[in-house]
């Protein structure tokens, strides 16, 4: 089980440089908290849009569009975990709860499962391209279940692997006495062999081999489309049309994996230089902000999607042109009703003073005639 009373003042006694970094960056660390709260209220807010588009046309029951459910719900997930993650992981729940340094370690662990499930997702979307378009262009249509299945995968590997990254997790602490942020390292390892191992192959595994996967599968894909023949006029016209909404499909795909290897390029980068380096990472106070950074641009794979989406798929338009407007006239309707309850209380008010006026008149007309 964890040190924890060791751990806890790990980083608190390894640098002092790093300790008055963090005194004198308070408005960095909430900028970073606030960055962090929006990003994860876009992600819930775009994939659940995402899940509710592809559920309700009838054209999206293919695999791909399962898969592509299936990294929405993810990225939601990861979305909800991160705008708690400053609760869970505070200064305040450590106090009070006893294993809360678990709960804060099990929710980040919890998040990066997420990430890993978005990366086998879109390596899972690339090989399913590949099968179907290179090796079996003619083969049957996959069943409604196929796809679940794989989902079922891809969760179990993405948790399998979320084990070591648990017992090597450096959790954040918010909200304390002193700092707005600082770090909490968790590890039982008496060997930094071993952290350096697995560091590497979290990376090797979660985002290297992937990357390299999806990139092989995409490229062949493009090639055989491209260069298929077709004969017929009328054959050529329909092989034309199905040809060039599987190149679209593609190249939706592709640009959700660019950018997915652009924001989590640094990140990867930064933790393998980590796990090689002899200094500790977190001890170097000059890093402390850029890694905010690259952390913070690593969690933005989560909420582009649904623009991405939003930017290639006609559905996905119309759907959010439908919402725009049902929310215009929504707003227009209550101003309309606010408008008419103002009028209304406005003529109640001129009926009552003068009722108020012909009572008043009435009355000083019967005192004169007395």
């Amino acid at each position: 089980m964890y040190s924890y009373d060791e751990a806890f003042t790990t980083n608190v006694q390894s640098s002092n440089s790093s300790e008055m970094s963090y005194d004198e960056n308070k408005v960095r660390d909430f900028v970073f908290i606030a960055a962090v709260s929006l990003m994860g209220f876009v992600a819930i807010i775009g994939n659940i849009f995402t899940v509710k588009v592809i559920a309700s046309e009838k054209t999206m029951r293919s695999t791909v569009h399962f898969l592509i459910a299936n990294n929405a719900v993810s990225d939601a997930i990861a979305g909800f975990i991160l705008i708690i993650h400053f609760y869970v992981c505070s200064s305040f729940l450590f106090e009070q709860c006893e294993s809360g340094p678990i709960i804060c370690s099990l929710s980040q662990s919890v998040t990066f499962m997420a990430y890993n499930v978005s990366s086998f997702t879109l390596t899972t979307i690339a090989c399913d391209r590949f099968q179907g378009i290179v090796m079996n262009p003619y083969g049957n249509k996959l069943l409604i279940k196929r796809p679940m299945i794989k989902i079922i995968v891809i969760w179990l590997i993405a948790f399998i692997f979320n084990f070591p990254i648990f017992t090597t997790v450096i959790i954040p602490e918010y909200f304390t006495d002193s700092k707005v942020m600082s770090i909490r390292v968790l590890h039982n390892y008496s060997s930094n062999d071993i952290v350096m191992k697995i560091k590497v192959l979290c990376a090797l595994v979660e985002y290297i081999l992937p990357l390299i996967f999806t990139a092989i599968a995409y490229v062949r894909v493009m090639q055989v489309i491209k260069n298929r023949e077709m004969s017929g006029i009328r054959q050529r016209m329909q092989k034309q049309r199905l040809e060039k909404h599987k190149l679209k499909t593609i190249r939706l795909l592709t640009a959700l994996v660019t950018f997915y290897t652009i924001v989590w390029f640094p990140m990867h980068c930064m933790t393998v230089v980590q796990a090689f380096s002899r200094d500790s990472f977190i001890t170097v106070s000059a890093f402390s902000t850029i890694y905010m950074f690259f952390r913070w641009l690593a969690g933005t794979s989560i909420c582009f999607n649904p623009f991405i989406y939003l930017w290639y798929y006609n559905e996905f338009q119309q759907h959010f042109n439908r919402y725009w407007f049902w929310c215009k006239r929504q707003k227009r309707r209550k101003q309309h009703i606010n408008n008419a309850e103002s009028s209304e209380r406005s003529e109640a008010m001129r009926t009552s003073r003068d009722l108020s006026s012909t009572s008043s008149t009435l009355a000083t007309q019967t005192n004169t005639n007395e």
